[in-house]
């Protein structure tokens, strides 16, 4: 990014750096420096691109589920019925929607012990 340019912060606004950033590469004949520069710029707008998607796909995943006939939204049990003990004075408290978005704090990550990276950028 050149001197001065704030950097991006919504998937959009990095999304669109990364497409200038390859026109940029392809249609200027820059110097090797420079050019080394915007591809590792690149790289790590597409790392933080694939990670951005990557946990929106598990958020959607806790509420869709997959099937031959297509994508189907799970049943909705409360965590009340999945032996999940309220905490005290919450017995009939309704949790925020927020609370249903959040990640689960088990101490396990989702898809711990799956190996989704291949190694390359490109996937």
């Amino acid at each position: 990014m050149a001197k001065g340019k704030r950097e991006p912060q919504s998937f959009e606004e990095k999304f669109r750096a990364l497409e200038e950033i390859v026109e940029q590469m392809e249609r200027e004949d820059l110097p090797l420096e420079e050019l080394l520069d915007k591809f590792e710029q690149g790289v790590g707008y597409l790392r933080e691109l694939r990670q951005f998607l990557l946990e929106a796909r598990q958020r959607v995943e806790r509420f869709v589920e997959m099937t031959d006939q297509g994508p189907v939204l799970k049943e909705f049990v409360p965590p009340e019925e999945e032996g999940v003990a309220a905490e005290p004075g919450e017995e009939d408290a309704e949790p925020s929607e927020e609370a249903w978005l959040e990640e689960p704090d088990d101490g396990e990550e989702e898809g711990e012990g799956e190996d989704d990276s291949s190694g390359t950028i490109f996937d």
